[in-house]
């Protein structure tokens, strides 16, 4: 059975754990819910909660360093990130936001300001895998002179392990009894990070459809022609 505790403001609850229960409720999930008083009704469709007396103020998965700007990521995972900055600027200029990962730029986006358009809205998001320990942060800038940036937001927040399974070792291709054993969970979708609890089963044939790492997608050849 899954447990899915939430005990931080009510946006976590939008964003966070309803997506999660209902998940789990539309996959015949068996879980518990354990949240603030009065919330049983917002999970109707959850059978088993429990809501206890108890509110954590803070978001312990992530801290905030207010003299360097840069947040700290306390567990390892998918990250959202979403910028959504107010522009404005004195003279014509490109304006670049950048995402960075312990100091280096992954994700940027760069756009053309004019002075007699703005303010002006420029947004930037992302979905990034960070290990535990990482720093995020935001840089912003401009080819030329002076801008300013006040009424931006960001919204930043860990996605829940239910979205990401990763790659681990395999049970055994041959059991006990010396039968093969190639399509099982256990053997077959442990091979792969995925987003699911079962690939397909077609990924146990190995052949240029199912091969890690093409750069390339493979040629297909129809009945009756020949492959050159």
């Amino acid at each position: 059975m899954k447990i899915v505790e939430e005990f931080h403001e009510f946006t976590w609850d939008m964003i966070r754990s309803l997506p999660m229960c209902y998940y789990n409720y539309k996959n015949n999930i068996p879980q518990k819910l354990r949240c603030k008083p009065g919330l049983s009704d917002v999970y109707y469709f959850v059978n088993n909660i429990e809501e206890l007396d108890r509110f954590d103020a803070f978001n312990n998965n992530i801290s905030y360093n207010s003299a360097t700007g840069k947040f700290t990521v306390n567990k390892k995972g998918y990250y959202s990130a979403l910028y959504a900055n107010r522009v404005e600027i004195n003279t014509a200029a490109t304006f670049t936001i950048r995402f960075q990962r312990n100091g280096t730029a992954f994700f940027s986006g760069s756009s053309y300001i004019k002075p007699t358009v703005d303010p002006t809205e420029r947004s930037l998001g992302t979905l990034k895998y960070l290990d535990a320990g990482d720093e995020f942060s935001i840089t912003l800038s401009a080819s030329a002179n002076t801008y300013s940036s006040s009424g931006s937001m960001f919204s930043f927040y860990r996605v829940h392990d239910m979205f990401y399974y990763p790659e681990t070792t395999a049970d055994g291709l041959i059991n006990d009894d010396f039968t093969i054993d190639t399509y099982s969970q256990g053997n077959l979708s442990t091979q792969y990070c995925r987003n699911v609890d079962q690939v397909p089963f077609k990924m146990g044939v190995r052949g240029a459809g199912t091969l890690r790492g093409r750069g390339t997608m493979p040629s297909v050849t129809k009945l009756g022609d020949k492959k050159s």
